[in-house]
């Protein structure tokens, strides 16, 4: 090994130092990109150190040889590092820098069984920004009146801070809707929350018996913040589709809907 080459890699390694403490802010320590540049520093300090062999081997074949080779090894590496990146959520020392911890998380929890109302909870350790949530319930015992789902608009929120939580935020206190309630009617649908960076969305079933109490329960398998409502707004579908959801939601899985 010449002294160039002893010089070269010493450079590189400094350069690496470099990258990963001084530079930490756009390449932390345990990161996708902390990774791929430890990698590619790996690579060009190899290269540096077996540079002769390299020139030797090139000489012994043609160009499209070479060509093909680099192509191939090229693609091996650049898969090899995706599926690092993908699929390892920890790196160096033990540093758990996984999606999760990195994209916020908010999730949600109905309180007063009398009145309900929600609470936006962000159980993450970043800020969640632009949460919005949508409630579709359905009065089940006046379908024969009304068909469509109670006038609860969409909403969003502009912020919450790690660990944090809003509210609470009033479902039915709009005139077109309590005007639309009496006591002990049942209250059936889903609701949802999600945000642009979230690192997944919620979805829940919902029932009320108005002014008395209910429960919610997640939907554990729908990770898109996707409402889940019948394929029609009809008496008969939205009816079928409240004793199919009822009798498919476990006891055991009902969160009942309490004070504080």
């Amino acid at each position: 090994m010449t002294v160039p080459q002893i010089v070269l890699t010493v450079l590189v390694g400094l350069a690496w130092l470099f990258m990963s403490f001084w530079a930490e802010p756009l390449f932390p320590l345990g990161s996708p990109a902390w990774l791929g540049m430890t990698i590619g520093v790996v690579l060009l300090a190899a290269l540096i150190f077996f540079w002769r062999k390299v020139q030797r081997l090139a000489l012994k074949m043609s160009v499209l040889v070479g060509l093909f080779v680099f192509i191939g090894v090229g693609a091996i590496l650049g898969g090899g590092i995706w599926l690092l990146v993908r699929f390892t959520p920890s790196v160096v020392g033990g540093a758990a820098q996984t999606e999760s911890s990195t994209r916020p998380e908010v999730t949600l929890r109905f309180i007063y069984p009398k009145g309900p109302a929600l609470e936006l909870i962000n159980q993450s350790d970043v800020l969640a920004r632009e949460i919005k949530w949508t409630v579709v319930l359905w009065n089940i015992d006046t379908l024969s009146e009304r068909t469509d789902p109670l006038p609860i608009p969409v909403q969003t929120f502009d912020w919450i801070r790690p660990n944090q939580k809003s509210g609470p935020n009033g479902l039915f206190t709009a005139p077109t809707v309590k005007a639309l309630l009496t006591s002990g009617n049942r209250l059936f649908g889903s609701t949802s929350v999600i945000c642009p960076d979230c690192v997944r969305g919620w979805t829940y079933m919902v029932y009320i018996k108005w002014r008395d109490g209910g429960w919610y329960s997640k939907v554990m398998n729908e990770v898109s913040g996707d409402l889940i409502v019948p394929k029609k707004f009809t008496a008969e579908d939205v009816l079928a589709f409240f004793e199919d959801s009822i009798n498919n939601i476990p006891e055991k899985d009902r969160i009942p809907i309490t004070d504080r």
